[in-house]
């Protein structure tokens, strides 16, 4: 049964239902401490340190450092903080869930909690973890850390076993009254301790700014200030400080392990109140609704002693996948119990399946998922794994320089955007990947056409585009041809003067005549092509050059004795018909010797001919004319003389 109903209440969460988020929950023989420290609303360099109580001679089982960002923009991720000595760097992959705060300017400020696994920087020897928050400046459009909360599991195999879970905030607090429906919870044993903590931040006082806390509808008092640890700095919030040892709760700082939570103390035995073994109604509501200025309530540790017996699991850790592939999560350690699913995996976006053991996960975007464990129908425990999607590198620009034709001489150059994790890496045309400690990827000896580059981010994410590369051509293909048109048979010299060319080919229309052509007779009349094809290094490099070469008969020349001009459109100029084209000098005489017309011209051509027009004999009366005509064709002069009637 209890199984169903933490189906259900995943199914709610899906569906904006005030279930708990259950980040980590386990099973375990030991005690549980946990304690924090906050700046308030102060942007300065910040330096604290978190006290708890460990049994020194316990082993360490986990320990998470939970914390908040907030902004009115979200546009910052990251930070750098010094924690017991280590470097800590929280960035996206640290984000766990993102929600809203109301605040009385009426904006609604933009949350983000984040939680860094610092197990291995705890020990247990050690109780105080000193902690240093570099200058966060406090504007519109920058984001501020704060609220670091430290909650260590420690394990000496000592007393029944201790159910913890770590419940973290999933509501937009953006309304007087916030309820978390503690669902699923493991059987509890009532004859010891059942311990809730809240942290908090931004809590300025108890009765202006603070929160009333009501379990299963009975109120167990209000919180608000700041704690002892944050005692200079105002509104620096409640973190319930304690630690559980043995079906105890014992407190730290300023609280006090008893049945009620008033001003900074923030830890309560909640026995009394809880009106089930399987379910907890928290409420958290504002002292003050009319003021409602960012009260900010960030995770709730549950401690209790359980009736369950621990037991091994297994699961996936925290990974980072690239955009759109696919990867396997996996747990183990469940039972099935009946026709109840050993394991329940949420949210469900992205998954093969839900309630599998190893289910397929599909990146599309970062996302905290969860596994709940079965031992058995009313035992389990909680995994988180965080899958981190990296979004593929993006191609900012590509340019490439052409190579010469027939040589690989060509060169390429991409630019990855300056938000791709470096350091970055290129192929082209599948060669090994080489690595870039820039943005840019430089190739060389490129031949011409399409070159697929591929981009590598850190992350091992990949893209490719493809780049075309050009060809220039230096080789230029060209000759002369003297003469280039003449009566046959026409002798043609030709002379080669291409440059940046080793190999020929000519041709006369489609015959070819090898590489070397220097002269060539024409028999007959006709209109020829002559080609030159030069390249250098690759024919399909090759320049084409040609020539028309006019080789024409012998020539004819046409002068008729009659003309009639009488506008019947036949015979109405006295016209010279050539088979060539000349150019033509004459001289009309009249009976007398007196010259009536004269001119040079260029034949113009024909239907079939080429027809000069000499005289029209307009305002000459009909009779006989004299004629002196002297030819001009191809460097040659021919002279006729005669008579001509003029006829109507």
């Amino acid at each position: 049964m209890f199984k169903y109903l933490v189906l259900i209440c995943f199914f709610l969460i899906l569906t904006n239902v005030n279930c708990q988020y259950t980040y980590f929950k386990d099973i375990f023989k030991g005690g549980v401490t946990g304690s924090g420290t906050s700046d308030g609303t102060s942007s300065f360099l910040f330096e604290s340190e978190i006290i708890l109580n460990i049994d020194p001679f316990s082993t360490i089982r986990k320990a998470y450092l939970i914390c908040y960002q907030y902004s009115f923009t979200q546009t910052n991720e990251n930070i750098q903080l010094n924690f017991n000595g280590n470097t800590l760097n929280l960035t996206s992959n640290d984000n766990i869930l993102n929600y809203n705060v109301h605040v009385s300017s009426g904006q609604n400020i933009k949350n983000k909690t984040f939680i860094k696994d610092v197990s291995t920087f705890v020990n247990s020897n050690q109780n105080v973890y000193p902690i240093t928050i570099p200058d966060q400046s406090l504007s519109s459009d920058v984001s501020k850390f704060s609220c670091f909360y430290l909650v260590v599991l420690y394990e000496n195999n000592i007393g029944s076993p201790m159910n913890f879970e770590l419940i973290l905030n999933n509501q937009n607090l953006i309304q007087p009254t916030n309820e978390y429906e503690l669902l699923g919870l493991n059987p509890i044993d009532f004859t010891k301790d059942v311990s809730i903590a809240i942290q908090s931040d931004i809590l300025w006082d108890s009765n202006s700014d603070g929160s009333k806390i009501y379990i299963d509808n009975s109120q167990i008092g209000i919180i608000g200030g700041s704690d002892s640890n944050n005692a200079t700095y105002v509104g620096a919030g409640v973190k319930g400080s304690f630690y559980y040892e043995n079906g105890y709760l014992f407190g730290l700082d300023d609280d006090v392990a008893n049945n009620q939570m008033n001003g900074s103390d923030g830890i309560a035995i909640i026995n009394d109140y809880v009106l089930s073994d399987d379910y907890i109604n928290l409420k958290i509501e504002t002292n003050n609704p009319e003021i409602n200025i960012f009260n900010n309530y960030i995770s709730f540790p549950l401690i209790y002693t359980t009736t369950c017996a621990e037991f091994p699991t297994q699961t996936s850790t925290d990974t980072t996948l690239c955009q759109g592939v696919t990867a396997q999560l996996f747990a183990s350690g469940g039972t099935s119990t009946g026709s109840a699913p050993a394991y329940s995996w949420q949210p469900a976006t992205g998954l093969s399946c839900t309630d599998c053991p190893n289910p397929i996960v599909t990146a599309d975007s970062s996302r905290l998922y969860t596994v709940r464990i079965w031992n058995n129908d009313s035992c389990s425990v909680v995994r988180p794994i965080k899958v981190n999607v990296q979004p593929l590198p993006q191609f900012s620009g590509v340019g490439s320089t052409p190579t010469a034709c027939g040589e690989n001489t060509g060169s390429a150059i991409a630019v990855a955007q300056n938000t791709t994790p470096l350091p970055l890496s290129y192929s082209i045309n599948g060669a090994p990947f080489a690595f870039s400690s820039t943005y840019t990827g430089n190739f060389a000896n490129l031949s011409a056409g399409a070159n697929t580059i591929i981009l590598r981010d850190a992350f091992g994410c990949e893209s490719d585009t493809v780049i075309e590369i050009g060809i220039t051509n230096t080789t230029n293909a060209f000759f002369t041809a003297t003469p280039n048109s003449g009566a046959a048979p026409l002798t043609v010299s030709f002379s080669n003067q291409s440059t940046n060319a080793t190999n020929y080919s000519w041709f006369i229309e489609s015959d070819f005549l090898g590489d070397n052509l220097l002269q060539h007779t024409f028999d007959t009349s006709g209109n020829y092509t002559v080609t030159l094809i030069a390249w250098q290094n690759d024919p399909l490099c090759a320049d084409t050059f040609s020539i028309q070469i006019l080789v024409y008969d012998s020539l004819i020349i046409q002068i008729p004795n009659v003309f009639t001009p009488n506008g019947d459109g036949i015979n109405d100029i006295f016209t010279i018909t050539t088979n060539q084209p000349v150019s033509v000098e004459y001289h009309l005489f009249n009976r007398w010797g007196n010259v009536i017309a004269q001119d040079t011209k260029a034949t113009t051509a024909g239907s079939s001919n080429f027809v000069l027009p000499i005289w029209d004999g307009e305002n000459y009366s009909d009779g006989t004319y004299f004629y002196v005509i002297r030819v001009v064709h191809d460097g040659k002069e021919y002279e006729f003389d005669g008579f001509l009637e003029r006829v109507e």
